[in-house]
């Protein structure tokens, strides 16, 4: 009985392992996808954008009316993108708890 215990016990915690590897793989290829499309034409009088796969920060710093420019931090992407990120790292570690059985 006391072997029993252990044992799931330590299915237990393997799971959670699993399950925060894959949160923090998810996240960094998220990062690493932020990085890589994120566009800098500032030096050009242009735009700094960055968010995948909705852009939720715009940055300006040539001259310009910028009461017309949709400038900052827009939340609702980023909540709409964080809320992707999660939805992926559900599914992968749900794909691979099914696969383990």
């Amino acid at each position: 009985m006391a072997n029993e215990n252990e044992a799931r016990e330590i299915n237990k915690s393997n799971l959670t392992m699993k399950r925060s590897t894959i949160l923090l793989i998810v996240f960094l290829s998220w990062i690493l996808l932020l990085i890589m499309t994120s566009k800098n034409k500032m030096s050009s009088d242009g735009f700094l954008e960055v968010g995948f796969p909705f852009i939720f920060y715009r940055g300006f710093s040539g001259k310009g009316n910028y009461a017309e420019l949709d400038l900052g931090l827009r939340y609702g992407k980023l909540i709409i993108d964080v809320l992707i990120f999660f939805s992926i790292a559900v599914g992968v570690s749900k794909l691979v708890s099914l696969r383990r059985r």
